[in-house]
């Protein structure tokens, strides 16, 4: 109080007095709508409708005040709901499966078949008496049969029995005819006696056959080998005497690249000079 009476005195900074309604709140308060607390309630779900299995009457009348509360509290948002009534359970039809009509066409047939079975086997078990023969004069030993000859099989009229028949027939021949040569041939003959006089040998007029040696051709190749084997000669020749030649002169550079090197080995003393005769320097005379 003492600093803000010495500021006031002063001429300094003067603070306007606080408004009380500041501190006293709003002056206004929001409308709020008081509702009913929610109750919570399970859903009418069908499938509970269809696992019921009591009297649908009994299941009405229990779904009865829910569904008036329903409509107390629907009935302002939801016009014309109050005239609708809720139908019956649904009932649980059975599905047409392909299975089951194929088992029972199965079962009608196992039927059918068992059926079959059954009346065959009766048919079986049913005892049919053989008649009796027209005579019953029996004689206590039968008859023998007549004997009946035996069966001849024929030989089968094969192409191959008649070519081996002609094959043997040519064969028998040609045997007789070399056997008669033969004999022919062993029997002796002598040939007749020459009456004329003694072969003369008249002299022939024709030149003597002078023969002439074949040109092969392995000769020629011989020659041919022979000049190949002087040429190869004559190059081995030069390649040696190349060879010897630089091998003389690789030596002779050797050794005188070793004299050189020796020569730069040797130590030689330069000469002492001669002061017999001593060099005077006369510089030229100024004028």
């Amino acid at each position: 109080m003492e600093q803000a009476a010495a500021a006031a005195a002063a001429g300094g900074f003067k603070a306007q007095p606080l408004k009380r309604s500041i501190l006293d709140g709003p002056t206004f308060k929001p409308h709020k709508e008081k509702h009913e607390t929610t109750v919570p309630k399970s859903p009418l779900l069908r499938t509970k409708l269809r696992s019921h299995s009591g009297n649908p009457e009994d299941h009405r009348q229990q779904q009865r005040p829910q569904s008036q509360a329903k409509e107390r509290h629907g009935s302002a948002s939801r016009p014309g709901s109050a005239g609708r009534q809720s139908g019956g359970l649904t009932q649980p039809q059975p599905f047409r499966l392909q299975t089951e009509a194929r088992g029972a066409h199965y079962q009608d047939e196992l039927a059918a078949r068992l059926a079959a079975e059954e009346a065959r086997a009766k048919r079986l078990r049913r005892v049919t008496a053989r008649p009796l023969p027209v005579t019953i004069d029996v004689p206590a030993v039968p008859p023998k049969p007549d004997k009946k000859p035996l069966t001849l099989p024929d030989p089968f009229e094969l192409k191959s029995l008649s070519r081996h028949e002609e094959f043997e027939e040519k064969r028998r021949r040609q045997l007789q005819e070399e056997e008669e040569a033969a004999q022919r041939a062993a029997q002796f003959k002598a040939r007749p006696v020459h009456a004329g006089g003694p072969y003369v040998v008249h002299e022939s007029d024709a030149p003597l056959t002078v023969p002439v040696d074949p040109e092969l051709a392995t000769e020629h190749r011989a020659v041919d080998r022979h000049e190949f084997d002087e040429h190869v000669n004559e190059r081995m020749r030069e390649q040696e005497v190349e060879r010897l030649r630089r091998a003389e002169l690789k030596r002779r550079q050797d050794e005188e690249a070793v004299r050189q090197y020796r020569k730069k080995l040797r130590f030689s003393a330069r000469p002492m000079p001669s002061f017999e005769h001593p060099y005077v320097h006369n510089p030229p005379r100024s004028r």
